[in-house]
């Protein structure tokens, strides 16, 4: 039981280094912006998320679960890393080169202030697309005081550069933001990189037909499938909610809609992916039999990891 929370505490631990930065990012766009910033970059994230979560095909808890069971991980995962990067690169080159037709598609605008803002999304969704799957990896090597240690630093730096922009910037702005996010992204792909280095392995590809490795491709397409429309489905109704409350009431209102809608995420975040951190790697790993021991496990702990997080809140 000990073992368990303390295993929870380090989900808990990444799931609050990301909170905190969000948290900051947001305050500081609430006070030199104001609802219509927020509701501008709220826009921008939730074409982000969606983006990024097609770019990945919402593969997530696929990788943690293949890379906790199989034996050939590392041809397994330098295989999905072709693939997402793959991906990752015609959804630049279709967004580069559309800009126009997705600004008026998301902003309900296609000046040169909206279009900017997609050109710095270009440049940021292959990046988060490729760290959110270096990261589920990590979690499906078991790699979990690494994820955490590594979490912690991508929030200092994401927590410095928002310091340094609103203080010393000349004017801080929407694309003062994106530029964090930015560079924020860019130092973290790089660590998450040197950190995996050792599990990437190409020599098969010279070994194995074209074929046999398209099929292999296929497969995980295949696999990741189910996640990837659950996901799309929920985040595309949000994108179009917010989009509806533009086109009637402007970015002021939906500025206010995303601080309300921030608060139910960040209340089911806590407890979801502080458990999920753990509990899904391990339950990948387990024969049928020992599945409900784990699970007895997650059913004990959770109430009271819930009620100690939620009770506060409450309160408040």
């Amino acid at each position: 039981m000990l073992i368990t929370f303390k295993k929870i505490l380090v989900g808990l631990i990444n799931v609050f280094s990301k909170l905190i930065y969000n948290f900051l990012l947001l305050k500081i766009i609430a006070i030199f912006l104001g609802p219509s910033g927020i509701g501008i970059y709220s826009q921008f994230r939730s074409f982000w998320q969606l983006s990024t979560t097609f770019t990945n095909l919402n593969s997530s808890a696929f990788i943690v679960q293949r890379l906790s069971i199989i034996e050939n991980k590392k041809i397994f995962f330098s295989n999905s890393f072709i693939l997402i990067l793959f991906l990752n690169i015609i959804f630049f080159i279709i967004l580069i080169t559309n800009i126009d037709f997705f600004a008026n598609l998301i902003f309900l605008n296609n000046n040169e202030f909206y279009k900017k803002i997609l050109f710095y999304s270009s440049f940021i969704i292959p990046l988060t697309s490729m760290i959110v799957y270096l990261f589920s990896s990590l979690n499906g090597f078991k790699l979990f005081y690494k994820h955490t240690i590594l979490s912690l630093v991508i929030s200092s730096i994401y927590i410095f550069l928002t310091i340094y922009f609103s203080y010393y910037g000349a004017d801080f702005d929407i694309f003062s933001v994106l530029k964090i996010i930015l560079i924020s992204e860019i130092l973290s792909l790089i660590l998450l990189l040197l950190i995996l280095f050792k599990y990437f392995y190409f020599k098969h590809l010279f070994i194995l037909k074209i074929k046999e490795f398209l099929i292999n491709q296929r497969n995980f397409v295949k696999n990741s499938s189910v996640f990837l429309i659950s996901g799309l489905v929920f985040l595309s109704s949000i994108l179009i909610i917010k989009i509806i409350i533009i086109n009637y009431l402007g970015y002021s209102k939906l500025g206010i809609f995303e601080s309300a809608w921030a608060i139910c995420i960040v209340l089911s975040f806590i407890a979801t992916k502080s458990l999920s951190f753990y509990y899904l790697p391990e339950l990948s790993n387990l024969k049928t039999k020992d599945i409900s021991i784990v699970v007895n496990q997650y059913l004990l702990t959770s109430p009271v990891i819930i009620c100690v997080l939620y009770i506060p809140l409450f309160l408040l």
